[in-house]
């Protein structure tokens, strides 16, 4: 007993009672330290641990001079004072330790590799993670930390630990909930199992009271003399050094990436060879490579060549597995299922787990609250200007300035560098310590300057330093031809990146998907249906992952909204909240809402003066530059020259077509000569290839000619003829940008609309939607009428609804066009496609030619059982399929899916359609149960418009069905059965129509007709929505828009009342027409009627006052509107003599009849229609 507790006093004597920086061991009496770290030697004097004078020595003696022992991988060399170790010279890539003296022989290969006796080379464990292998690649005898060891199988494996413990490095084995080693700058809270940060900043390892740091961050030095301690930068002076020597601010002792130390002028200098990571002070030689690279030291130089990567979205492959991601890109997470880098499901994170609502950290400037699910990131809100980020939970002190700006402790504010071009500057303006990427430091003179790297090589991003005529990276879609030295167009469209052979692309632009399994290499579009969304999901075009600038991301409904602060780049979900202005605006965050105010500028010829000086001049426009002595940008002094610098005769880059020549003073911009018709850029120095075409050509590669877009008014196009990326100026795409579809603007009071929506004369600059309120067009152009409601001028072939006025003029006949017409009936004509009327067959079809002619009708062929029908075209939105028995099973399929196939299907009774193929578009009529199925790689089938006229329609379905449009005539009835629940986009519910909906989710928009009313199921969401809801001028229904089976029915988000009429009436104004007040129901026999109200617009000129009104006998309510009594009229009893004509005129007009229509005296005739209980709706 007595031994064991004289063991236990030995044990504990060995640990220090009081703090000793850098001491291992103690005395017995816990006070007086016995051993130091290694790196440091006690001094007896004053009993503390004292660094080692000599860099990289293990063990040394109080003379801070002398040095008995080096650490690992370097030699001591004592024959000198003071002494030294320098590091061993190692050519062996991989290998962590050399043979003393023997560069090419390893002794110790790195982690994740072994050593190959027979050539002396460190080779790649074959098991992922592994830390230690024998020879056997399949064999592991150690994981990497944070993986566990599985050797039962062949090949081994090392699986990953799993961790739940956020900012936790290490979890215990076995225990994800519990953590053993936190993160970098985090300690762990034993009470709790959480890892919480350190109190100090930049400190790498403190314990569990925060105030205490015992190890601060490379490039920090600790404080620990005073409470809380201090992590205090290291200063350092030299360029591009990473750490300098402790306290000596001009001396390196480690530089950055890609570059040496060369001690004889004590400068970090770059590496010779591109994308070395490590090199020795032999420009040629490169001893590690960065990563994404592999090292080539056989030649001489050295090479670091790039791995092969073709996973989208990968930062990083497994070695020679170029279809093998070891490393996603930040923001995606890697899905081993099938190899491919998907996107984080929390906005702003930077990595997650295949979890998609889980996050593990957020990108910089986001806090992490992983307290709820989904996880959400956080904007840190910062309010210093210019501040690329700020202190955690200080939004008014800054860490870190944006490039090109310092800190001013002082004030807290980022002021500018004083020296242009400067990326990182100190206190002092003028001084630099990096330049921008592309601009030369020099700081020998004051103030610094960082003068533009002179770069000859066209389409060149960065030349080789001092070397104009060789470039060393091309710009984005150009690769560099090392033969003659230039940078030629990547012959895949939209590459980003792509190596010498043209047809190979190893980077699509954003927005763009890489297909490289077919040659040439292709980047398809990413298809995107969210109104001003810069980027979807990818393969989820109705899933947007970040909108265009001024708008912000509505996750409710998955729309971009626009910015509530004017002039906003990016706000949040709050409109009145903006985060950052766009160029040339400040932000005032000090005020609800939020301001972007413009900063005045007074310089002329001035594109962005500094912030709160209008006087001074940051960047001149194009074609100028600035002249620092009176603060004015002057014209270049070369024709056609976009950047010149001060000496006018100078010019570093030509305007776009122009080739610089420099050679000559002054410098000058030619013309490059193009040859090729409609090209308006060839490819500099060859007149006849074309790199760009005009707008409305392609490019075909394959004659290297011009040719036209196949679609009508069509800016930009691909090489597919039939698809549009961009529209020309007043046009706008259709969802498979198969046709450009006029805009129609809206113009200021007594002006007209521009020619190309019909009208003359507009003052375009007025098209900004926020002066709505003030427009008015007056005139329209030949063939296009005035709608009197919405200011716009409709093409007359789109009026199918005539207004009767004394002298016949048809016009457009309301607000809510189409839900209010008098429609035709739907002319539809048989057609025969051979070998389809017999069942069970598989046929090639082209869509029938008269289908593509006459659009206006709809063409049903007839078929038999168990068909296959393949598009070889883009099928047509009018040719419909129906079956000639009873039911029918049908499959459609594309034999080209880079292209957009519609077709339709009328149903009846048991229909069953399979699509086949992702690029197919439905349009669907009919009755009955529909059973809808879609190949496995389908998450969502679409269907463009559904029509149902007085019959019922269920739709059952494997994949998420999504239906963008659906009209409903009569007393429709349209349900989803099972699982499976329809989203429908737009709802439009025809006059007089009474549909019952059931089973489905309204997501956009619902538009109800004149006296029509739409009842909804209890598992019917419309809360989403914009209803639009026509009220009619001169009838008064008796029943409301909206009926439910509940009674607090969730509302529409918003809900507006537009005059609507049945159709117009001749009278005489002033004898026939009596003011009369009316009454309109939006909805009836609801608990929530309040809420409702206050979703509800109206205008004062129409409607008078909206109110809820008790139901006798209940608690229920009913939502009235009641209209303004001088904005309605009743016709007299001598007007409504007219109806019968009236009804007869709009007959016969229908028919093709000509009517004449005259008055008698000065009374006109008049027509007004009128719904009661008994009359659902006006048939002519």
């Amino acid at each position: 007993m007595w031994i064991f507790a004289c063991l236990i006093a030995r044990s504990w004597s060995m640990t220090c009672s009081t703090s000793i920086d850098n001491c291992k061991d103690c005395e017995d009496d816990g006070i007086s330290c016995k051993l130091c770290f290694e790196g440091f030697y006690l001094d007896n004097a004053d009993q503390t641990c004292k660094a080692c004078g000599v860099e990289n020595c293990k063990i040394c003696s109080s003379d801070q001079t002398s040095c008995t022992e080096c650490k690992e991988g370097y030699n001591l060399d004592s024959n000198n004072q003071p002494h030294q170790c320098t590091k061993q010279t190692c050519n062996v890539q991989n290998c962590e330790l050399c043979v003393s003296q023997k560069p090419n022989e390893c002794s110790k290969c790195s982690e994740g590799f072994y050593l190959d006796n027979a050539d002396q080379t460190c080779k790649a464990c074959g098991v992922e993670n592994c830390k230690i292998c024998l020879s056997d690649q399949t064999s592991c005898t150690e994981c990497k930390e944070g993986y566990n060891l599985d050797s039962n199988n062949q090949p081994h494996q090392c699986t990953k630990q799993t961790c739940n413990v956020q900012n936790c490095e290490l979890c215990v084995s076995q225990k994800p909930n519990e953590c053993s080693k936190c993160s970098e700058g985090f300690y762990l809270d034993n009470a709790d199992q959480t890892c919480k940060a350190c109190g100090v900043e930049n400190c790498k390892i403190c314990s569990s009271d925060q105030t205490s740091c015992t190890e601060c961050k490379e490039g920090y030095n600790l404080d620990s003399n005073n409470q809380p301690h201090q992590c205090t930068k290291q200063t350092c002076n030299v360029q591009n050094c990473e750490l300098c020597v402790s306290q000596k601010p001009n001396e390196c002792s480690k530089c950055s990436e890609g570059f040496y130390l060369d001690n004889a002028d004590q400068t970090c200098k770059a590496c010779g060879v591109e994308n070395c990571k490590i090199c020795s002070s032999d420009q040629t030689s490169c001893t590690e490579c960065k990563e994404g690279y592999n090292l080539d030291s056989n030649n001489q130089p050295h090479q670091c060549t790039k791995q092969t990567c073709n996973v989208q979205n990968c930062e990083l492959c497994v070695s020679q597995k170029p279809n093998e991601c070891s490393k996603c890109s930040e923001g995606f997470y890697l899905d081993n299922a099938d190899q491919t880098c998907k996107a984080c499901g929390v906005e702003n994170c930077k990595i997650c787990s295949s979890d998609q609502t889980s996050c593990t950290e957020c990108k910089e400037g986001y806090n992490l609250d992983s307290n709820n699910q989904p996880h959400q990131c956080t904007k840190q809100t910062c309010n210093v200007q210019n501040c690329e980020l700020c202190v955690s939970q200080k939004p008014n002190e800054c860490s870190k300035c944006s490039e090109g700006f310092y800190l001013d402790n002082a004030d807290q504010t980022c002021k500018a560098c004083g020296v242009e071009n400067c990326k990182i500057c100190s206190s002092d303006q003028t001084s630099c310590t990096e330049c921008k990427e592309g601009y030369n430091l020099d700081s020998n003179n004051q103030p610094h300057q960082c003068t533009k790297q002179t770069c000859n090589v066209q389409n060149c991003e960065l030349c080789v330093s001092q070397k104009p005529n060789e470039c060393s990276k091309c710009s984005e879609g150009f690769y560099l031809d090392n033969a003659d030295q230039t940078c030629k167009a990547c012959g895949v469209e939209n590459c980003k990146i792509c190596s010498s052979d043209q047809t190979s692309c190893t980077e699509c632009k954003e927005g763009y998907n890489l297909d490289s399994n077919n040659q040439p290499h292709q980047c398809t579009k990413q298809t995107c249906n969210v109104q001003n969304c810069e980027l979807c999901v990818s393969q989820k075009p109705n899933e947007c992952s970040k909108c265009s600038e001024g708008f912000y991301l509505d996750n409710a409904d998955q729309t971009c909204k626009a910015c509530g602060v004017e002039n906003c780049k990016i706000c949040s979900s709050d409109q009145t909240s903006c985060t950052e202005c766009k160029e040339g605006y400040n932000l005032d965050s000090n005020n609800q809402p939020h301001q972007c105010t413009k900063q005045t500028c007074n310089v002329q010829n001035c594109e962005l003066c500094v912030s709160q000086k209008p006087n001074e001049c940051s960047k001149c426009s194009e074609g100028f530059y600035l002249d620092n002595a009176d603060q004015t940008c002057k014209a270049c002094g070369v024709e056609n020259c976009k950047i010149c610098s001060s000496d006018q005769t100078s010019c570093t880059e030509c305007k776009e077509g122009y080739n610089l020549d420099s050679n000559n003073q002054p410098h000058q911009c030619t013309k490059q000569t193009c040859n090729v018709q409609n090209c308006e850029l060839c490819v500099s120095q060859k007149p006849n290839e074309c790199s760009k075409c005009s707008e409305g050509f392609y490019l075909d590669n394959a004659d290297q000619t011009c040719k036209a877009c196949g679609v009508e008014n069509c800016k930009i196009c691909s090489s597919d003829q039939t698809s549009c990326t961009e529209c020309k100026e007043g046009y706008e795409s259709n969802t498979d940008s198969t046709k450009c579809i006029l805009i129609t603007y809206e113009c200021p009071d007594n002006s007209q609309y521009p020619e190309f929506v019909g009208c003359s004369q507009c003052n375009i600059k007025f098209e900004d939607q926020s002066s709505i309120e003030d427009i008015e067009c007056v005139t329209c152009q030949e063939n296009y009428v005035l709608n009197t409601t919405t200011k716009r001028c409709v093409l007359i072939e789109t009026i199918l609804t005539p207004n009767i006025t004394s002298t016949s003029t048809i016009t457009s006949s309301s607000s809510n066009e189409d839900i209010n017409e008098i429609l035709p009936p739907s002319q539809q004509i048989d057609i025969t496609i051979p070998g389809l009327n017999q069942s069970s067959t598989e046929l090639d079809i082209r869509t029938p030619d008269e289908a593509e002619k006459d659009p206006s009708k709809d063409f049903v062929a007839k078929v038999g059982q168990n068909n296959v029908v393949i598009f070889k075209d883009n099928g047509a939105s009018n040719l419909y399929f129906e079956s000639q028995d009873t039911n029918l099973n049908i499959t459609f399929k594309s034999s080209n899916e880079d292209m957009v196939t519609q077709t339709g299907v009328i149903a009846k009774n048991e229909t069953t359609i399979t699509i086949g193929s992702h690029n197919i578009q439905l349009n669907l009529q009919g009755s009955g149960n529909v059973n809808l199925h879609s190949s496995d790689s389908l998450e969502e089938v679409t269907i463009l418009t559904t029509k149902i006229d007085n019959e019922a329609l269920t739709i059952n379905s494997n994949s998420s069905v999504v239906v963008e449009q659906m009209s409903l005539f009569r007393s429709s009835k349209f349900s989803t059965s099972g699982d499976t629940k329809a989203s429908i986009n737009v709802i439009k519910v025809q006059q007089g129509s009474s549909p019952t909906l059931s089973n489905c989710n309204i997501v956009k928009e619902i538009l109800v007709g004149v006296n029509a009313s739409l009842t909804l199921s209890s598992d019917v969401d419309i809360s989403g929505t914009s209803a639009n809801i026509s009220a009619p001028n001169n009838s008064i229904p008796s029943r409301s828009a909206f009926v439910f089976e509940v009674e607090d029915p969730a509302p529409p988000s918003n809900i507006n009342v537009v005059p609507g009429k049945l159709n117009t009436y001749l009278a005489d104004e002033q004898e026939n027409e009596v003011p009369v007040e009316k009454t309109f129901m939006i909805v009836s026999r609801i608990s929530n009627c309040a809420k409702w109200k206050s979703n509800v617009n109206l205008d004062d000129q129409n409607y008078r006052s909206i109110k809820c009104v008790k139901i006798e006998g209940t608690n229920l309510e009913q939502l009235v509107v009641s209209s303004n009594p001088q904005q309605n009229k009743k016709l007299s009893p001598g007007a409504i003599a007219g109806i019968v004509i009236a009804c007869v005129v709009v007959v016969a007009i229908i028919a093709g009849v000509s009517i004449y229509v005259s008055k008698k005296g000065n009374q006109s005739l008049g027509v007004e229609s009128l719904f009661g209980d008994e009359l659902d709706s006006l048939a002519i």
